[in-house]
């Protein structure tokens, strides 16, 4: 029923109602309570992962069942730790089941309304399920509570494409990016930016395709990591999944930036090998490469130079032992290993980078005979590698053919 207001009308003034003295204050508690109400304290569940090790580790390897499964245990076995729901929630997602993650997920933000990990997550589920209004909602309160989280980054693109808003994604997958640039996830950013920057004409195309690919490299070496961790989950004494893990961990550290987590990554994988197998020439020249990255160069050394007394014609040993005596400034050392690669070789492709690194070396000392040196090596490259001269060989070979010219006038 509707009610209206009563007509004004002219007249006699109407007896004022008498005011009691402390209705004026009630009233101001009134308005203040039905006022903006205050956002909720931010509330962070990532202390209930860390008593949960095995669950996030079933998650993080892509095994949502078995992370529910490992929660069921836990469960059976005592309470669970306050905010455990958020991890069951996302098991659940991550499982397909909808219905169920959305449940739990308001169930623990009914206990924890400032959980802004979950909250990304039930906007997410409710862009999902075509509820957008919904989603909005909770993730506008995750973005006031945890702006730079990457979940809320993460969710927040998501809305927006389906939102068809492609500057507010663009931003939040940007954003994303700057936190995790070579994660799972990352991929999934990677491509919307690429379809976004394409939306936008020739002018962006170029951007495009360079997301494209990077969604594309990555794509590839998850595939292989996601193979290589399950193989040693269930066989933890796999040399060669060890080795495939670190591999791939490496191959990010190099293409995506040198992030030091990825180094320690790949660390972690590599003693592992070698806890398994103490001589294997692989894990001993990788983890010399790691141990210089760290700068921490003597232990590169003895690691490197261990690898290459093992096996004195394995290239990549070699090589690596001979890259680090360059870069420490021992020239002589550097010079005589890699003399004995570009001698005992078998793949032209290894004497070419022999002969190469040979040129770079002695192009950097002073004097008409460093220059002649360089200039054998060069061309002795030059005529192992292909044709289009990715290396430009060529015009180093020139460089170098003036530089005598000017140094030994005829």
């Amino acid at each position: 029923m509707k009610f209206l207001p009563a007509p004004f009308r002219f007249g006699r003034r109407r007896p004022q109602p008498r005011v009691s003295p402390w209705l004026p204050a009630l009233l101001l508690a009134l308005m203040t309570a039905c006022g903006p109400a205050a956002p909720p304290q931010l509330f962070d569940p990532q202390a209930a992962a860390e008593r949960m090790p095995n669950v996030i580790d079933a998650l993080q390897r892509g095994q949502p069942e078995v992370a529910l499964q490992r929660l069921d245990e836990l469960a059976a076995a005592g309470p669970l730790p306050d905010g455990a729901d958020t991890w069951r929630a996302m098991a659940l997602h991550d499982a397909g089941r909808i219905p169920q993650a959305l449940s739990v997920a308001g169930r623990e933000l009914a206990r924890h309304p400032g959980n802004a990990h979950l909250l990304a997550l039930r906007g997410q589920l409710l862009a999902e399920e075509g509820r957008l209004d919904e989603a909005l909602r909770d993730l506008a309160l995750a973005r006031e509570l945890a702006p730079g989280l990457p979940a809320v980054q993460l969710a927040s693109g998501r809305l927006a494409l389906l939102r068809d808003d492609d500057e507010l994604a663009a931003r939040a997958f940007r954003d994303y990016l700057l936190h995790d640039p070579y994660g799972p996830a990352a991929i999934e950013a990677h491509v919307a930016l690429a379809q976004v920057l394409a939306r936008r004409g020739p002018a962006e195309q170029g951007e495009a395709t360079r997301h494209q690919q990077t969604a594309e490299h990555l794509r590839q070496l998850h595939s292989y990591l996601s193979s290589y961790r399950s193989r040693l989950a269930d066989h933890p004494d796999d040399l060669a999944a060890a080795f495939g893990v670190a591999t791939a961990y490496l191959n990010l550290y190099v293409n995506m930036g040198q992030d030091p987590r990825l180094l320690g990554q790949a660390e972690s994988a590599l003693q592992h090998l070698l806890t398994l197998a103490p001589e294997d020439v692989r894990g001993l020249y990788n983890l010399g490469f790691v141990r210089a990255q760290q700068r921490r160069f003597d232990e590169a050394l003895q690691l490197s130079a261990r690898a290459v007394a093992l096996e004195p014609d394995h290239v990549e040993a070699r090589l690596n032992l001979a890259l680090l005596h360059a870069r420490l400034g021992q020239r002589a050392e550097a010079i005589e290993h890699l003399e004995q690669l570009a001698q005992r070789a078998t793949r032209e492709t290894d004497r070419l980078r022999a002969h190469f690194e040979l040129g770079q070396i002695h192009a950097a000392g002073a004097g008409p005979e460093s220059a002649v040196r360089a200039l054998q090596h060069y061309r002795e490259a030059l005529e192992l590698g292909p044709p289009d001269d990715p290396l430009g060989l060529a015009e180093r070979v020139q460089q170098l053919a003036d530089r005598l010219q000017a140094e030994v006038p005829r």
